[in-house]
């Protein structure tokens, strides 16, 4: 499982998206751990805006 928390910097930004963002993220975690990126379950959190923003990841092994 691969949970991902966006913390945007402000309400501009597109949810839908956020996940299409993060593919290539996803390609380099998935090649650090040299697994295959399709075994992710990824489980996305939308958070309040705070400046700057960020993305926070966590991997679980299931």
């Amino acid at each position: 499982m691969v949970r991902i928390r966006f913390v945007p910097p402000n309400r501009r930004g597109d949810r839908v998206n956020f996940g299409n963002r993060c593919k290539p993220i996803f390609d380099g975690i998935a090649d650090a751990l040299k697994v295959n990126d399709s075994r992710f379950v990824p489980l996305y959190e939308y958070a309040e805006p705070e400046a700057p923003g960020r993305l926070e990841i966590e991997v679980h092994a299931l």
